[in-house]
């Protein structure tokens, strides 16, 4: 019934660092910026210089440092939940502070299947392509590591869910640098999600330009050695006047 129902959603959002808050996580303090109310997580921002990046955790898995503010006193609001019909259906939820000076509201799409459909599971990727990188994708490996070429500050991704009926999001993809992590979720039609983890350990180390034109020199000289002998051409190097010549190269002036 929906008295019920809204007495399992007031408990769960009390459970739930408010919006705002500051909190503990296995990866340093940050800021909550959104709530999960039916799987009971959190997204939380960290800052650091100019770096913005985000991550989702379940509630018990944090620690309130400074609450927002708010009270056990808020009011809280449902409208919807109830006969629902095949298709989207919208649930949502009004907290309001005690002086009604400030409100927040949580919409949920609950879909309904008809009997014959069955909602689909699959939350895994079926392929992940980074432009100009190599990457050996596995739709069972969560994490991969990354380093960005030279001026490189956001990643070209293209993913694509095993199943058409999933929906991807990628969070974290601006101002790379070392030590910054990107999110790719699938959530299934189900409601349950996959996060892949792209993490950037640095930069490429730049080629030596002057030993790539060395070598292809060497190379040119090589095959057309072979060309000309092909021809019948005799072919005679001057080695000592070579020798000379790469000696005056580096001599000091």
């Amino acid at each position: 019934c929906l008295k019920y129902e809204q007495e399992v959603y007031e408990d769960k959002i009390k459970k739930l660092p408010k919006v705002g808050s500051i909190v503990k996580t296995e990866d340093g303090e940050g800021t909550v910026v959104t709530q999960e109310v039916l799987k009971e997580a959190i997204k939380v921002q960290f800052r650091k210089d100019d770096i913005t990046t985000y991550k989702t955790y379940l509630a018990k898995d944090v620690k309130v440092i400074k609450n927002a503010s708010g009270n056990d006193k808020d009011s809280i609001d449902i409208n919807g939940g109830t006969g629902l019909q095949e298709g989207a259906n919208e649930l949502s939820i009004k907290v309001t502070s005690e002086d009604g000076s400030s409100s927040n509201t949580y919409t949920i799409y609950i879909i309904r299947k008809s009997n014959e459909e069955e909602v689909s599971t699959s939350s895994i990727l079926k392929d992940l392509i980074i432009k100009n990188h190599k990457l050996k994708f596995d739709a069972k490996t969560l994490e991969y590591k990354i380093a960005l070429n030279e001026n490189e500050t956001e990643l070209d991704i293209s993913a694509e869910a095993a199943s058409e009926k999933a929906s991807i999001s990628i969070e974290g993809n601006e101002k790379l640098t070392t030590g910054s992590e990107i999110k790719i979720r699938v959530t299934a039609e189900s409601g349950d999600y996959t996060d892949y983890y792209i993490k950037i350990t640095g930069y490429k180390k730049k080629g030596n330009v002057f030993l790539t034109i060395l070598v292809v020199l060497i190379i040119i000289v090589i095959g057309a050695y072979a060309v000309l002998r092909a021809l019948g051409y005799k072919i005679y190097f001057n080695f000592e006047g070579l020798k000379n010549a790469i000696s005056n190269m580096f001599a000091k002036k």
